[in-house]
């Protein structure tokens, strides 16, 4: 059957109620934990979160992508009990080998970075649980499993936000959010596990086909995600190390607001399709056109909340953020930017997942990273806050840039004219829905001078007009050929 916009919109809305509710729970998180705690244990809180997503990298995030890759190729050759068996000694191995590098590093972190060692403590008790839950999480997206996958992201939100607020009562430190997190995130994995109630044997095997085939494919990821993971935080762990806890707590705060938003909506295209892309490249299916239509998809679901954010920064950081936290408006914009062209990179970058050349992508991560830091160091010196937004922002335009340019052998890309196209429409219909709201707002200014009213207004209607907008010309932004 021919892919058409609407099917594959259909595999993607199945997953939006569950990035839905990562969204609401952001709007909610964010406002608590920065009136709750202060700017210095804010920054100690993110530290620690970038501390795990590294080590994650490490041991769980670059095994457990296999799933979606391979699941498919093993159920074909009924071979899942040892494909499985093997990811689960892996994981495991993985998981004692970079906790004793962990632990040893206790007093450097400590150092550098101004944290406790109980804070680092909690934080390496997280890891379990996050590889856990990051395979069960793959292992639903392989098996179509949404109503379970939005359940779980539902079920955590309202833990770790009730026990955020029943532990603050007992201390103010970063520690407690980390609890928090931990206690919240075991008690999802458990639900996960009694409702998929998986049949799959786990034998002490090691098949060496197997193991080739995931070390191929997924030690690459490990280079080319704390690359990413380098050119996400970088510029925080520099301004956290020399000591400034505001400047960490802005960007953390500002960048948190943003990603949570787009990156948990827009990580829906490739949580959706990737499966269903490599279930047709396994059966020597064309995916081009699907692909394509994805891309088109994504420009136009994504930049109305990316140019929301662009053109409403300052009336977005006054309502949702404390006063401390204002000036971090002048990052929104180009974090918004950056988040959209990260998850963009994700769905060009499939080319290499499906031909298993992902060392290509590593190859290409790691000469970007290097110019990033350097970036990096010439613009915060500059520019600050700013040079950091800005930045990123580089970085990720060079990463989009490179991997749209190289071609893989024997593969054919997506319509690159074809997208866009639709990004030229989208961006017309974005700039068109501001100057809307820009006479809209004056003429409402006449009758109220409430400035808090006034900026939610702003939002909501800009959201409202040019989601419209693109609905009304749907069928001329979306058009394959």
């Amino acid at each position: 059957m021919e892919a058409t916009y609407g099917q594959i919109s259909k595999n993607i809305l199945s997953y939006i109620p569950s990035k839905l509710l990562v969204v609401i729970n952001v709007l909610f998180i964010i406002p608590l934990l920065s009136h709750l705690y202060s700017e210095k244990e804010m920054s100690f809180y993110f530290v620690a979160i970038y501390l795990l997503n590294v080590m994650c990298t490490c041991t769980s995030d670059w095994i457990t992508k296999t799933v979606t890759r391979f699941h498919e190729k093993y159920n074909l050759n009924q071979s899942l009990d040892d494909f499985y068996s093997s990811i689960f000694w892996l994981i495991l191995l993985a998981n004692i080998l970079i906790s004793i590098i962990f632990v040893a590093s206790f007093g450097v972190l400590a150092t550098h970075f101004g944290v406790s060692n109980s804070l680092l403590l909690q934080t390496l008790c997280l890891l379990l649980p996050c590889g856990i839950r990051q395979f069960l999480f793959q292992f639903l997206r392989v098996t179509n499993r949404s109503f379970i996958y939005t359940s779980a992201i539902f079920l955590y939100q309202v833990f770790f936000i009730a026990l955020i607020v029943i532990l603050h009562k007992f201390s103010c430190e970063a520690t407690y959010i980390i609890l928090a997190m931990n206690i919240a995130i075991m008690l999802v994995d458990i639900f996960i596990v009694r409702m998929t109630k998986m049949d799959y044997k786990i034998k002490f095997v090691f098949d060496k086909d197997i193991i080739f085939n995931i070390f191929k494919y997924g030690s690459p990821l490990i280079v080319t995600n704390i690359c990413y993971w380098l050119t996400l935080h970088f510029s925080k762990l520099y301004f956290q190390e020399h000591g400034l806890f505001l400047c960490t707590a802005i960007l953390g705060v500002c960048m948190l607001l943003v990603n949570n938003i787009i990156q948990s909506v827009a990580s829906s295209f490739i949580f959706a399709t990737f499966p269903v892309i490599v279930e047709q490249y396994e059966h020597k299916k064309d995916v081009k056109k699907y692909w394509t239509m994805t891309l088109q998809l994504y420009l136009f679901f994504m930049l109305p909340v990316v140019m929301t954010f662009c053109f409403m920064s300052n009336e977005i950081t006054r309502v949702f953020l404390p006063e401390k936290y204002l000036i971090g408006a002048v990052t929104l914009p180009l974090f918004a930017l950056s988040g959209f062209l990260h998850e963009f990179l994700k769905l060009v970058t499939v080319k290499y997942h499906l031909t298993n050349v992902t060392y290509t992508e590593s190859f290409i991560s790691v000469l970007i990273v290097s110019c990033s830091i350097i970036l990096n160091l010439f613009l915060i010196n500059s520019y600050e806050l700013l040079g950091a937004a800005l930045a990123l922002f580089i970085t990720e335009l060079l990463f989009l840039v490179v991997n749209v340019t190289v071609k893989v052998n024997r593969f054919e890309d997506f319509s690159i004219l074809s997208t866009l196209r639709t990004l030229l429409f989208l961006i017309t219909v974005g700039l068109f829905s501001y100057l809307c709201v820009v006479c809209i707002v004056n003429i409402l200014s006449h009758f109220t001078n409430n400035v808090l009213l006034i900026d939610i207004f702003k939002i909501i209607s800009y959201i409202a007009i040019c989601c419209c907008s693109c609905f009304v010309f749907r069928n001329k932004i979306l058009k394959y050929l």
